[in-house]
């Protein structure tokens, strides 16, 4: 019985990959460093900044990496809602679960400051029930701290919502949290292999997808 569903943020409702390569590229071209694609970066978004930038630049200490993250991070707040779209179908996807009144949220690893003026700006994303980001937890996913703090504040159980990411850390969140998950993989980093496979057994394309397992799921309640 599905009375709610929980979202990661990055690579599962939103693209944000455009504006994480804009930054990414004007610290490059700083530092008198070769561009690089969407396709050398995109695979490694949900992974964090620390693993983006020890990939594309010769860190030689934690203070180097401290401070190329505050570069970082000064640069992606002015980006961030510029290249920050909603993925085809996610906008009918979240009407689909408003109109069928099933309460809904985000549990991200993303950073308060930026995943609060992503959502808080989007028309859609602004209808979000709940927002849970390491700010307001102990141990970020995938540990479910974060998934349970979510269900608690939507007055649900494990048993009465499901997880949805793209990212192996989010399947095993939910699974922690004892849950079922969603795996998409039209997100940054999913593939359907052993190890996904041993979280859920749910795999989609694109929102479109997500919608109809969300809606065979959500027939079940009327059984």
């Amino acid at each position: 019985m599905i009375k709610g569903v929980l979202f990661d943020l990055d690579g599962t409702l939103i693209d944000s990959s455009p504006d994480f390569l804009e930054c990414l590229n004007t610290m490059l071209t700083n530092n008198n460093q070769t561009n690089i694609t969407e396709a050398d970066m995109r695979h490694l978004v949900s992974d964090g900044s620390n693993l983006l930038l020890r990939t594309f630049f010769n860190i030689k200490s934690d203070e180097e990496l401290k401070q190329l993250r505050e570069q970082f991070f000064t640069l992606y707040k002015k980006e961030l809602l510029k290249g920050s779209n909603l993925f085809e179908g996610i906008a009918e996807l979240l009407g689909f679960l408003e109109s069928h009144n099933i309460p809904w949220g985000i549990v991200t690893n993303k950073f308060r400051r930026f995943a609060e003026m992503i959502v808080s700006n989007n028309l859609f994303l602004r209808k979000s029930q709940v927002l849970i980001t390491p700010d307001d937890i102990k141990i970020a996913k995938p540990n479910p701290e974060g998934i349970l703090k979510a269900m608690q504040l939507l007055g649900i159980s494990s048993k009465e919502c499901i997880y949805v990411g793209d990212h192996l850390k989010d399947l095993e969140a939910a699974t922690n949290a004892g849950m079922e998950s969603i795996g998409c993989l039209f997100g940054y980093s999913m593939n359907i292999e052993k190890d996904t496979k041993k979280h859920t057994q749910y795999f989609v394309k694109d929102a479109f997808e997500l919608k109809a397992v969300l809606s065979i799921k959500m027939a079940m309640n009327e059984k």
